[in-house]
């Protein structure tokens, strides 16, 4: 089902949460889907094999447990948490991802093996876990900043990490398939000035025999 089928049905039973959809009581109607809408969207497990009719704005949205593979048609802006976690892990790209988040994005449990080059900005954590990453290739690209962690465990990951250290603002970096380098990498997070920390962390991955990782 499309989003705007779905949201289609919603206007017929008048309020989201007669079919699971729950934006705090606000009935449908009161909105088209291209405005803003400063409510919680929670669409998990509908069926959904497209975003597109989906708002442009929200406070956080959720559709987990669909059939989808990609985010497009994704809201473009969420104030808050965002999330994707499909059914058979269907979720195979990042087009459509919204370029601000306001909080957690949460991707993890789905089969992304490629990531797209437009900025997005994620002012909380980023859990990416189980998927089908084998590198980070110019991940600093697409996420321009990272308020928390960056969570990469249980993906195959076996080259180009350096560009987790120009994402701005970023804690912590989870790469469980690597601890010596997931290691190396965090022992240079605290360092203030980017461009020293990126040139000193490569120097010691490839000192320490992990030149494939030592790349952007």
């Amino acid at each position: 089902m499309k989003f705007s089928d779905y949201l289609s049905e919603a206007k017929k039973a008048k309020e989201l949460n007669l079919i699971g959809m729950i934006i705090h009581d606000r009935k449908v109607t009161e909105k088209t889907p291209t405005e803003k809408w400063n409510v919680n969207f929670i669409c998990d497990s509908c069926e959904l094999t497209s975003l597109v009719g989906a708002p442009e704005e929200v406070l956080s949205f959720s559709c987990d447990y669909n059939h989808l593979t990609s985010l497009v048609g994704a809201p473009k802006t969420v104030k808050s948490d965002f999330s994707a976690l499909q059914r058979q892990a269907a979720l195979k790209s990042l087009e459509g991802l919204p370029t601000f988040i306001g909080n957690n994005l949460y991707l993890y449990n789905n089969s992304i093996s490629q990531l797209h080059s437009y900025p997005v900005i994620v002012k909380g954590g980023i859990y990416f876990h189980n998927n089908k990453l084998k590198s980070l290739s110019n991940i600093h690209k697409l996420f321009t900043e990272c308020g928390e962690e960056f969570d990469a465990d249980q993906n195959p990951i076996v080259s180009n990490i350096l560009g987790i250290l120009f994402i701005e603002g970023i804690k912590y970096f989870r790469m469980d398939y690597n601890p010596a380098v997931e290691k190396i990498v965090n022992s240079y997070l605290d360092i203030t000035n980017i461009r020293k920390r990126v040139m000193d962390c490569q120097t010691e991955l490839i000192q320490a025999g992990w030149p494939e990782y030592a790349k952007l």
